[in-house]
């Protein structure tokens, strides 16, 4: 469910609040993505990762937001409304479209992360 309302955060909820409350939320999620960022920058430590090869924090916030934003976008399309997931279940040239949501956001993330 949280994918699912993140996914429509743009479209609807940005949308149709003040710019106080808009403004709020954005700083609530900078909140949440310093507490990523400190994660990874964690693991690095933990992993021992040589510091040659660790990502800086604005490139792990990029990343971040890739992988945020691109499994966004994978839920919607893996998980089509009803009339749009019967065209595509009964339309064999419309295979490309038809993709698992699990093994598509792995292939994603192992780009994004590479």
């Amino acid at each position: 469910q949280a994918i699912y309302l993140s996914s429509i955060a743009v479209a609807i909820l940005e949308r149709n609040v003040s710019d106080a409350k808009a403004l709020e939320f954005k700083r609530q999620g900078a909140a949440f993505m310093g507490r990523l960022i400190a994660g990874v920058q964690s693991w690095y430590t933990q992993a021992a990762v040589p510091a040659g090869q660790r990502l800086d924090e604005a490139e792990i916030a990029r990343r971040l937001l890739l992988s945020f934003t691109t499994g966004m976008s994978l839920w919607q399309t893996c998980h089509p409304p009803a009339n749009m997931a019967r065209i595509l279940k009964n339309n064999a040239e419309l295979a490309m479209f038809r993709l698992e949501f699990e093994d598509a956001l792995d292939h994603a993330l192992n780009l994004i992360w590479a």
